[in-house]
């Protein structure tokens, strides 16, 4: 029998300094230890976090889940400029992949040399990237990150714009993507269809 992971949660503490830019700022905790209770209660054997982009590029928390739990792995945020030892130092301590979270934020220019660097070194770690955004926008993010030859996840179902569906410009630039074989689309919170 396979085991049964769950790819899309975060954890955080209240107690947390949260982004200036953060959308959301979450009355309560939701620790490790609940979501391992809660993933026990339900039959799943692991976990993969989802960086929460909340507290922008603070990975600390998610780290010390994934040493709490031994079947858990986490995404992490974190600027361009991140020097590669310290991304290594990351995926000894669990990482498998960068969370980009582009909503609620103006595009960074990621077809520069810095990010061209940055997604050669995600690449030599064998990372993926996790990109979160608004279905036409994948449009801009995916053919660069595409190019840069790096495994992608495309959160919360590419997001489509609701008046055009799977004709828009991102969800074609996502089936395009899709096509060389490093492209998956998560299929989470469904909310996000309709917001």
């Amino acid at each position: 029998m396979s085991e049964l992971i769950d790819c899309h949660a975060h954890c955080y503490l209240t107690t947390l300094p949260l982004a200036k830019t953060a959308w959301h700022r979450p009355s309560k905790s939701a620790s490790h230890q609940q979501l391992a209770q809660t993933l026990a209660e339900n039959g799943v054997d692991g976990m993969v976090l989802a960086a929460a982009s909340i507290l922008a590029d603070e990975n600390a928390y998610a780290l010390e889940a994934v040493a709490s739990h031994r079947n858990w792995r986490t995404t992490v945020i974190a600027p361009p400029d991140t020097p590669f030892p310290r991304l290594r130092a990351w995926k000894d301590a669990g990482a498998v992949g960068i969370r980009l979270q582009c909503m609620h934020h103006a595009l960074p220019d990621f077809a520069s040399p810095e990010y061209r660097q940055f997604f050669k070194n995600v690449a030599a770690l064998g990372w993926h990237v996790h990109v979160h955004d608004a279905g036409d926008r994948l449009a801009e993010i995916l053919p660069i990150l595409t190019e840069a030859g790096v495994p992608i996840m495309v959160d919360h179902f590419g997001r489509p714009d609701p008046d055009t569906g799977r004709e828009g410009k991102g969800y074609q630039a996502m089936l395009r993507s899709a096509e060389t074989g490093r492209l998956w689309e998560k299929l989470s919170a469904g909310f996000r269809l309709h917001s």
